[in-house]
């Protein structure tokens, strides 16, 4: 084994540093800083990339170094790549269960059939659905109630109410877009409050920020940092109308929201979040960006006011860039 020399230590411990970085600006700086926005809705793999060079040299030549590549394998693979370990549940619920699902639809192009079979495989209660463009229907089973406004739609095996959307303004659309479409469902164990969403995506800042000649350019990063704005006002908009609720409230659908996004932990991180309850990463958006596989936790269901989340699993593919997530929530007795 050879004594580490100067060059490949410096160019670990470099490497270490700036992935450190990286993870504490994820969770710091997240939607509140263009460049770290782009980090947070791009390819974060790439971050791996020194380590094929890296790695082989400390394997060859310098294997002291395997030690902090180790280190910054793992904090790649874990933090940076968002993966968890499921948080620990206190106590066994004594609720009524209702199960969720979530799913968006990427403008109507889902497999209708797959998608239902995950609703009837997984004996779902209420399915929230989003960019629903067309005819197409899912098939339920009889008796359930549904209602669609604009490209929300909830489905329901119990009476339901719906109520009237929220509507905001989006990049690239000329007229306002649902955004929560709230309802009323009437479960056994009593009323609930339901809030399908489907918050603003920053794809048109994204795609205006990447250059073919720079890569990126700084020069506009004006139309993301709007874009940033707007979806803040989103979430303030949409989580005033959740926090007006008396009922038990359930939250769910495409959220647009990684975990570390700041506008997140500032408006939704304080609500029981299934997605908690998962070991691993929970992706559920497969997309590219400019040909480079991109792959993030943004649909989710969340619980209040009396409701708890207990379970949450993502579903199989159904042909849309979104995976169905499907969660369990306890109504928790009052008393």
């Amino acid at each position: 084994m050879k004594r580490t020399s100067g060059l490949p230590a410096l160019l670990t411990l470099m490497y270490c540093i700036g992935l450190c970085g990286a993870w504490a600006l994820l969770y710091g700086a997240a939607d509140r800083w263009w460049p770290v926005s782009l980090l947070l809705f791009g390819p974060r793999w790439m971050l791996g990339l020194p380590l094929l060079v890296l790695l082989p040299w400390a394997v060859l030549r310098h294997r002291l170094l395997l030690i902090p590549l180790g280190f910054a394998a793992a904090v790649l693979a874990g933090p940076v790549m968002g993966f968890q370990v499921a948080q620990e549940q206190n106590g066994v619920p004594s609720g009524a269960r209702i199960r969720v699902l979530s799913c968006n639809l990427r403008v109507g192009e889902v497999d209708f059939e797959a998608l239902s079979r995950v609703v009837r495989e997984y004996d779902v209660d209420v399915v929230a659905v989003q960019e629903y463009i067309g005819d197409r229907r899912l098939t339920l089973p009889e008796g359930w109630q549904g209602k669609r406004d604009g490209q929300i739609a909830v489905y329901s095996r119990f009476p339901l109410q719906v109520g009237e959307a929220l509507k905001l303004h989006r990049a690239g659309h000329k007229w306002k877009r649902q955004t929560v479409l709230p309802a009323v469902i009437r479960t056994p164990a009593g009323p609930v409050a339901f809030f399908a969403v489907h918050l603003p995506s920053p794809r048109y800042g994204l795609q205006h920020l990447l250059d073919r000649r720079k890569l990126i350019n700084p020069e506009k990063a004006g139309m993301l940092e709007a874009q940033t704005g707007a979806r803040e006002e989103a979430s303030m908009l949409a989580r005033a109308m959740v926090d007006r609720a008396v009922l038990p409230v359930i939250v769910a659908g495409d959220f647009n929201l990684p975990r570390e996004s700041y506008i997140f932990r500032r408006y939704w991180s304080d609500m029981s979040d299934a997605s908690v309850l998962l070991t691993g990463y929970g992706w559920t958006f497969f997309e590219s960006l400019r040909g480079l596989p991109v792959m993030l936790a943004v649909d989710r269901v969340l619980a209040g006011n009396g409701a708890e989340a207990r379970w949450f699993r993502v579903g199989p593919d159904v042909d849309s860039d979104h995976r169905p997530v499907i969660a369990d929530v306890v109504l928790t007795p009052a008393g």
